[in-house]
């Protein structure tokens, strides 16, 4: 892609951003591709904390509901590590609160009963037992920005013990794309966390556990309710690159680029469930893709 290609291209996408994202997905998009004021997307996540320190507020587009969920701060924590962010006075309280929520073994299950009672996807089923996702990535922050808080290490431990027992998931006869859908979401702490030996083992045991299963598409044309090979290794330089080779990833990135609708935003890859979370989800999906293009330098 030329120089005035990739300019179209983000020009595209700005113009949808502008058309259809919420004000926070704005502040982001300026801040990665407008070298915008990473003050004014923290100021914009403010509103979504609430007072227990948790996040809430329909945030995360599936759960229309107010109340704290740990799922909800994961999309918050993502946000500032979009924008290497990690103010302590909405770092620290929202870890405090999570550690009242946190089972005894470290982990944080996806969904709260606390959403009883609001609009909310079918997915957001209550209750469901702490799991990888959304444990792994909650604690994959704190490593990453060395914040030394009493819920890492139990939550740490907790990790990897979830990565080790995925070969009994699939035994007892879990659904593999679900188990698939865990590691998309908790690769990014096999990417920071300090025992990179025990990163690296998990990394490879994993990977041939899900090619077994054949949840990951090589072939990014295959219909099928699977994951691509980007949506494990979103970045140029995430462990779970060393899994697919450069045919594969390149191949891709050509679907990824060509799936830019007329409008510039891209179209979600799930079920809609109601008009607002489409709309929500597109702003957020859009910059997702995009940070993929540009870390492997399609952008």
């Amino acid at each position: 892609m030329t120089l005035t290609d990739a300019a179209r291209r983000i020009d595209a996408v700005e113009r949808f951003i502008w058309l259809n994202a919420r004000l926070i997905d704005r502040y982001r998009f300026d801040c990665l591709f407008r070298d915008g004021d990473s003050d004014r997307l923290v100021a914009a996540l403010r509103p979504y904390q609430n007072p227990d320190g948790g996040f809430g507020n329909a945030l995360e587009g599936d759960f229309r509901g107010p109340t704290s969920q740990a799922t909800t701060a994961d999309f918050a924590l993502r946000m500032m590590d979009d924008v290497g962010r990690s103010d302590r006075d909405i770092v620290i309280p929202f870890y405090d609160w999570l550690m009242t929520v946190t089972s005894e073994d470290g982990g944080v299950p996806m969904v709260l009963p606390t959403v009883e009672g609001y609009p909310r996807a079918s997915w957001w089923e209550n209750p469901t037992p702490p799991g990888l996702n959304p444990t792994a990535t909650l604690a994959a922050y704190l490593w990453r920005y060395d914040i030394d808080h009493p819920w890492r290490d139990p939550a740490t431990a907790f990790a990897w013990r979830a990565f080790d027992g995925i070969p009994n998931r699939i035994a007892a006869g879990e659904w593999p794309v679900q188990i698939a859908y865990d590691v998309r979401t908790a690769v990014q702490f096999l990417d920071v966390v300090p025992d990179r030996d025990r990163a690296e083992k998990t990394c490879a045991e994993v990977g041939e556990i899900l090619k077994d299963h054949d949840v990951i598409a090589f072939d990014p044309t295959r219909p099928g309710d699977i994951s691509l090979p980007l949506d494990f290794a979103p970045a140029a330089d995430s462990i779970t690159r060393s899994w697919f080779t450069d045919d594969v990833i390149e191949a891709n990135l050509d679907v990824f680029a060509a799936a830019q609708d007329e409008d510039g935003g891209w179209q979600v890859t799930w079920d809609v469930w109601n008009p607002s979370s489409l709309a929500e989800w597109r702003g957020w999906f859009t910059i997702e893709r995009m940070k993929i293009l540009r870390s492997y330098g399609r952008i």
